[in-house]
């Protein structure tokens, strides 16, 4: 699976997950920081992408257009980043479980259920 980051989160993330998901990217990496989202949404799509954001927007997208691409939504409060940064014995990105709520939406599940909706 190949994570395209989104540009409201850190370009330090798409190179710190390399060992994991080889070929991510962030979106600065191949559209420009103006891109608007139904740009970046056609080009995740288009090239076998999974979004990484904070955005509520690519939810939005996700019910109207339905996938691929598919969309991981990262729902955090103002956090500092050292916890993101690997330490020297590791390379793999902890996310302390209290600081992160990861939400995958998808234009509908396996069993039907609707997708998932902003707050």
């Amino acid at each position: 699976m190949k994570l395209l980051v989104d540009q409201n989160l850190s370009d330090r993330l798409s190179s710190r997950m390399q060992d994991q998901f080889p070929g991510s990217l962030h979106i600065r990496e191949v559209l420009t920081r103006r891109a608007r989202d139904t740009s970046i949404w056609s080009y995740a799509g288009d090239n076998g992408f999974v979004i990484v954001t904070k955005d509520t927007d690519y939810l939005r997208l996700s019910n109207e257009r339905g996938h691929p691409p598919k969309v991981i939504w990262i729902r955090s409060g103002d956090a500092s980043t050292p916890w993101s940064r690997p330490s020297s014995a590791t390379t793999t990105t902890k996310f302390p479980p209290s600081s992160v709520t990861l939400t995958a939406a998808f234009s509908s599940s396996v069993d039907g259920a609707p997708a998932p909706t902003a707050p």
